[in-house]
């Protein structure tokens, strides 16, 4: 390393690395001596020749449309599939059958709880396969009803862009031969019900499976899409990037804020984050920068992000739309707070070697932690009081220097469960932007993580 001598650190965490490495693939001379044992075998089974029988299998299937009997098409290799490397009866190997049921056919809440569909990020991806039909449905002719489908689900999969002074996208509506088809669609009762249905799903599947996880747009557009073909009016907000924001929110914003202030003004959550009665009759933007103290600037990425995650918390990034327009009383909301957290511990105490994935870290746990205290406002005093000490539980169960770095996190929390002021015995908020170095931010060292 031009001559630069490792640190302590530095070192064991070579070690480390190496040490793994031979535990996984043995010394050089293991190795060598392996490879000479196989090459005295007789392979009677080759996994280029599984391949060509596995591609032959999956060729008439039709594209982007899954793949609905994975039995038959993981199964050992038939009579009329043998060849030289693939003989009769032979398994596929599991990294094979493996990669064909990620390509599977199975309701959404399936594929989420096998792992297929990772965060809400792939339920998006995944979603216009099922929410093209539905917008299509008020379309009497068959015909058209395939080229919306179609029409729908291409534009969904374009690039998502960010834009200057709340500029939005251009919509699928607004495309002539979009706007046309749009027009010709007539609303129904059967269609609203069943898109009220969708979005029901889709928002409880979401919160269930990834509760720490912030919404993201293209998730959002999908929902607003599925409430305008419901007929709900629900304003949702898309998150904005802190480098190119301008200092101004649309007025969706401030509807989304009155609907969470008039829903947890007076809960756990109004009085952790310290939310008004109502909010005031000025520019949200400026209430924001009053609420932080900084004023929106074109060079501080840092100072922007204050401010917009104080209109995060005023809004709760859509959490208040979801749950007080849909049917989602039947959620677990004291075991999403817990799962919540449990993330939160998991995170906070992985070693980050990049200053820029240790602040993407610290962002996204402080908003995982503003979803908890929602799912927490959820609950009745006895459930909050028996939530809370499943996660002192798992808190108590963390490394001792985890514990006094996030310490005064969880008394700020404890002051605001008990009506008490939230700085109180040392209590602070976790937010996830900050000027200065973090409070919360891991050591620079593996030590006491």
């Amino acid at each position: 390393m031009n001559g630069e001598i490792l640190s302590i650190g530095e070192q064991g965490y070579v070690m480390l690395v190496v040490d793994r490495r031979a535990a996984k693939y043995g010394s050089g001379s293991d190795r060598d001596a392996y490879r000479t044992e196989q090459a005295r075998q007789n392979v009677k089974v080759w996994l280029d020749a599984l391949a060509e029988v596995l591609i032959k299998r999956v060729a008439d299937l039709e594209d982007n449309a899954g793949i609905d009997d994975i039995e038959a098409t993981t199964a050992p290799i038939a009579q009329n599939e043998s060849r030289p490397g693939a003989r009769i009866g032979a398994d596929l190997p599991a990294t094979f059958a493996r990669k064909v049921r990620s390509a599977r056919i199975a309701p959404i809440a399936d594929l989420i709880a096998d792992g297929q569909i990772s965060s809400p990020e792939v339920l998006a991806v995944v979603l216009p396969q099922i929410t093209a039909n539905v917008h299509a449905s008020g379309l009497t002719n068959r015909a058209e009803r395939a080229v919306f489908s179609s029409l729908y689900r291409s534009f969904q999969r374009r690039r998502s862009l960010l834009l200057l002074d709340l500029q939005s996208q251009v919509r699928l509506e607004e495309l002539p031969w979009g706007q046309a088809l749009v027009e010709r669609r007539e609303s129904s009762l059967k269609d609203a019900v069943v898109a009220r249905e969708v979005l029901n799903e889709i928002a409880g599947l979401s919160l269930t499976y990834f509760p720490h996880v912030q919404l993201p747009n293209s998730l959002i557009d999908e929902m607003e899409h599925l409430a305008q073909t419901a007929q709900i009016d629900a304003p949702f907000t898309r998150e904005i990037a802190a480098d190119i924001f301008t200092g101004r929110f649309t007025k969706t914003f401030e509807r989304a804020a009155k609907i969470a202030i008039s829903r947890y003004a007076r809960t756990l959550y109004g009085r952790y984050y310290e939310l008004p009665e109502e909010l005031p009759r000025v520019d949200l933007g400026a209430y924001c920068e009053k609420r932080t103290g900084r004023r929106h600037s074109n060079w501080s990425v840092a100072s922007n992000g204050l401010i917009i995650e104080q209109q995060l918390i005023l809004t709760t990034h859509n959490l208040a739309i979801l749950l007080a327009t849909l049917d989602l009383a039947h959620l677990d909301f004291g075991d999403l707070s817990c799962r919540s957290f449990q993330w939160i511990c998991q995170r906070q105490q992985v070693q980050y070697r990049d200053w820029r994935a240790q602040l993407q870290m610290l962002k996204n746990t402080a908003y995982a932690w503003r979803q908890m205290i929602v799912f927490l406002s959820e609950l009745d005093a006895s459930q909050q009081s028996e939530a809370w000490g499943e996660i002192e539980a798992v808190f108590s169960g963390q490394s001792e220097g985890f514990r006094s770095r996030l310490g005064p996190a969880m008394i700020g929390l404890r002051n605001a469960l008990e009506h008490r002021p939230r700085d109180a015995d040392g209590g602070q908020i976790f937010l996830g932007w900050t000027l200065d170095r973090h409070p919360f931010a891991p050591p620079t060292t593996p030590a006491d993580r």
